[in-house]
């Protein structure tokens, strides 16, 4: 979308298992921020594959010191009646 000369991205999520609603906060999130590396611009195949590693090990670590709050483990299911 150009808005008075400026180009305006958004990023539409279907079909990609961080939409579902049996998965906890903290793995949307993750997977947000996975594909916010991989479609990041000018970077090289080696540069992507080292910001998703880099990205894996903080939350990793995050979650070995239990800095990431319990909410974020919480899978808000809809029962089906």
């Amino acid at each position: 979308m150009v808005l008075q000369g400026v180009l305006k991205t958004t990023r539409e999520i279907k079909g990609v298992d961080m939409v579902r609603r049996d998965w906890c906060d903290l793995a949307k999130d993750l997977s947000s921020a996975t594909l916010d590396v991989i479609l990041s611009d000018n970077k090289t195949q080696e540069e992507v594959v080292e910001g998703i590693h880099d990205l894996l090990r903080s939350v990793a670590k995050d979650v070995r010191d239990g800095s990431v709050q319990l909410q974020k483990f919480a899978i808000h299911k809809v029962p089906i009646y």
